[in-house]
């Protein structure tokens, strides 16, 4: 257990850093106005991701309770989501020239790029759930290092033979497919019999996976189509840092998930969620404290001079959307539960429905976010009250 944890750390540490030089080279690279291009896309690229990868998180579960029939459940469902994948990649290609006027990007081919990247991370994701369910923890860490590594060494390589925007969209799609080919290789099962499994439970606990990724990564999709080219490459620059500290956050929600499943009808419950929120608010008044302080001086250590004015976004950005961590581990908990699917995917739907019927400012764009997420908050706090009173 401790080994698995240790891997798992040191991953997610070395994941970070590489996700930083990557975000800072290319940032620097591309400028502002490009670089809220990159971001929308890349955003684009992630959310989708997100449900992507929700076969093979969800997987997990499946081959562990049939461990004896792993080899050939694993054969069926990498035809699932090799075909989940495609059906992802023919709804966003389908949808491209819209998506590209919309949101006022350059070329409705990065859609392809991102579509490709879809299909990919679908598999990608259920080729590291098996591996999970193996509990080969070591593997999967170095899988997720090695990717991080590709996509910043090709996106370095892609920006300086003048790709921009597509080379760097490109290189992690070519990163995900180096370590797709090499996690297939490692797995095998390619011409094992498959073994069909229902596929109604997957759904369900694939369907809690999703929101917390579209939540994340919703406030970057639409700063094109708002913005101007530089004011989104400040605000872009911004919301990298503070989805990292979002991350960050969320690593404490996962040391904490087993416990609040485990305790899920014990009054025991209440204590961890109370924990939980206390780092969660700790955590957040240091981050503040050191914007205030040291803020300034490192934004332009990361991201140079021409980003400089995104300095003035980093403050409202961290506080705008703290309110959504909680809502995150709301849906966490609920999962825990098996309860609130309904509910969370209203309110996800709001959450979206709102960034495309409003017009917005900058300034209205951070009140929109932070009042959306406390207005969510106080509705999180009553169901969930009526879930621990109800399970009492």
């Amino acid at each position: 257990m401790k080994k698995d944890l240790l891997y798992m750390y040191i991953s997610f540490v070395y994941i970070n850093v590489v996700g930083y030089v990557f975000h800072f080279v290319v940032s620097r690279w591309l400028q502002p106005a490009l670089y809220g291009e990159f971001m929308v896309l890349y955003s684009f690229l992630l959310a989708g991701g997100n449900i992507a990868n929700s076969i093979g998180s969800s997987s997990v579960k499946v081959y562990v309770d049939r461990v004896s029939e792993i080899n050939e459940i694993h054969s069926y469902l990498r035809k699932i989501a090799l075909l989940f994948g495609f059906i992802l990649f023919v709804s966003i290609v389908s949808a491209s020239p819209y998506l590209n006027k919309y949101l006022n990007l350059s070329w409705p081919f990065f859609f392809v790029i991102v579509g490709t990247g879809w299909v990919l991370m679908s598999v990608n994701s259920l080729e590291k759930g098996f591996l999970m369910a193996r509990k080969r923890f070591g593997v999967v860490s170095v899988a997720n290092a090695v990717e991080l590594t590709l996509r910043l060494v090709r996106a370095v390589g892609g920006v300086y033979v003048g790709l921009r925007v597509g080379g760097v969209l490109l290189s992690s799609v070519v990163a995900i497919f180096i370590v797709l080919m090499f996690l297939v290789f490692k797995n095998g099962n390619i011409f094992t019999k498959p073994k069909p499994v229902p596929l109604s439970r997957l759904i369900f606990l694939a369907s809690f996976t999703i929101p917390p990724g579209l939540f994340m990564y919703a406030d970057d999709i639409f700063i094109r189509r708002y913005f101007p080219p530089q004011v989104a490459g400040y605000y872009a620059a911004s919301s990298i840092l503070g989805k990292a500290f979002i991350g960050f956050l969320l690593v404490s929600l996962s040391v904490f998930f087993p416990r609040i499943v485990e305790r899920r009808n014990s009054p025991m419950l209440k204590t961890y969620l109370f924990e939980l929120v206390g780092i969660y608010i700790v955590c957040e008044a240091l981050a503040l404290v050191f914007i205030l302080t040291l803020g300034k001086n490192f934004f332009y250590i990361l991201f140079g001079p021409h980003f400089v004015e995104g300095y003035g976004f980093m403050l409202w950005y961290f506080i705008a959307t703290f309110p959504l961590v909680f809502h995150i581990t709301f849906i966490n908990v609920m999962l825990s539960f098996g309860n609130g699917i309904k509910y969370i995917y209203a309110t996800l739907f709001l959450y979206y429905l709102g960034f495309t019927v409003f017009r917005f400012s900058i300034d209205s764009y951070f009140v929109y976010i932070g009042t959306f997420g406390l207005l969510v908050c106080i509705v999180d706090y009553v169901v969930l009250s009526f879930y621990l009173k109800r399970n009492a």
